[in-house]
């Protein structure tokens, strides 16, 4: 049995919209994959249009997952008729240090409005904790939480059992066909909580001398008012922080045990019609992909690297680390990133395409200071702008 995967970077600018479809061959049977659908570039006419285009204005998707709410992930959500949504976990402690440093509290309003709408509109959550979430503090029957997920590609959706689903992270979201996993997801909710307990010192050391606000109430809890009340302060702080990104789901796309062959059909960066020729890297990059196929792909959304976490998910990854094909560079290039660790400590991580989400002559995005390190040299670095032909797309063919 044949399938036809395509996997979609799309030209969205400042933001993120990246799509996997797969379409067997024997019937009309489809399942759609999003990770992030959003952008700060776009008009929201020009978004819905794009959308709809890519989905012939029938925006079913199977499987959304949420790296983060900021509004240039998630502002083209509501386009979409998400079935599960896969999004990382927030505790109400941390749901308040995002009220403490956002004055307009758009990220946890964002959090708070997608898990309203998914309750009221019966669409399946799939939570996904932190490593160093206390489990039995956060939900009422820990013992629930769930290793593994497999969905039944060809399943009733109106079956399901349960509309939240709890993960640990390191999980698989797995899409079958009958026995066998046809594709799989590896989802994960780093620990990068250290800038969460570095604010916290930040607050101790500040509050009697740079600034106005006093310790705070107790032991890392900040109320809606009180935030308000020191809002001006709170934002020195979080500043001084380097506006770190706290959360952000880290998805590794693979294929499962099922597939037996990966035929890569087409390379695609869109083009205007004068635009008819392959630039001599990317003809490079396509005959070496052709004659060793891989798929494997990392979403990395706005992570902010950290070897004490990436380098174990790259080790438990073992064989599949030579399957891996492409990356999403984090946070649209920004220096602040560490977008260069993705090719692993000892730079020897054999990934060909690095994709790169900005808009267009955006001086910062993707930094330059970045695309000059070394371990970009050799590599096929690609921006994906909100220029129409800057979009990229991989076609294959699945033996299952």
């Amino acid at each position: 049995m044949n399938i036809d995967f395509y996997r979609t970077f799309h030209p969205v600018g400042h933001g993120a919209f990246y799509t996997e479809d797969f379409h067997p061959t024997y019937s009309g049977t489809s399942f759609r994959v999003v990770y992030d659908c959003g952008s700060n570039t776009l008009s929201r006419h020009d978004l819905e249009n794009l959308i709809n285009g890519h989905y012939s204005s029938n925006p079913d998707i199977d499987l959304l997952f949420i790296s983060h709410f900021d509004k240039d992930h998630i502002n083209g959500v509501k386009y979409l008729n998400p079935k599960r949504v896969v999004i990382p976990f927030l505790t109400q402690e941390e749901l308040n240090l995002y009220l403490e440093f956002d004055e307009t509290y758009e990220y946890a309003r964002n959090y708070k409005d997608l898990v309203d709408h998914c309750e009221n509109n019966k669409i399946q959550i799939i939570y996904v904790f932190r490593e160093d979430h206390q489990l039995e503090r956060m939900i009422d029957r820990p013992h629930d939480i769930q290793d593994n997920l497999t969905i039944d590609m060809e399943g009733d959706y109106n079956n399901r059992n349960t509309q939240r689903i709890y993960l640990r992270s390191g999980s698989n979201v797995s899409i079958c066909m009958g026995s066998k996993i046809l594709w799989k997801y590896q989802v994960h909710n780093p620990n990068i909580n250290k800038y969460y307990d570095k604010f916290w010192e930040l607050v101790k050391r500040l509050g009697n001398s740079q600034i106005s606000i006093p310790i705070a109430p107790y032991n890392g809890y900040i109320g809606q008012n009180y935030a308000q009340n020191h809002l001006k302060d709170l934002k020195t702080i979080y500043s001084e922080l380097g506006n770190k990104n706290l959360h952000s789901l880290v998805v590794y796309s693979n294929k499962g045990n099922g597939i037996s062959q990966i035929k890569i059909v087409e390379i695609v960066k869109y083009k205007s019609s004068d635009e008819d020729k392959e630039s001599p890297i990317d003809q490079e990059c396509n005959d070496s992909l052709l004659l060793l196929p891989k798929l494997g792909c990392f979403y990395f959304g706005d992570a902010q690297l950290l070897r004490r976490w990436l380098e174990p998910i790259y080790d438990n990854l073992k064989l599949e680390r030579l399957e891996i094909l492409m990356v999403q560079v984090p946070h649209h290039g920004s220096k602040n990133n560490n977008g260069h660790y993705i090719f692993g400590k000892k730079n020897n991580l054999p990934l060909r395409y690095c994709i790169i989400s900005a808009k267009d002559k955006d001086p910062k995005h993707p930094s330059p200071i970045l695309l000059n390190r070394p371990e970009f040299s050799g590599k096929c670095v690609r921006v994906v702008t909100e220029d129409p032909r800057s979009g990229f797309k991989i076609c294959a063919t699945l033996t299952f």
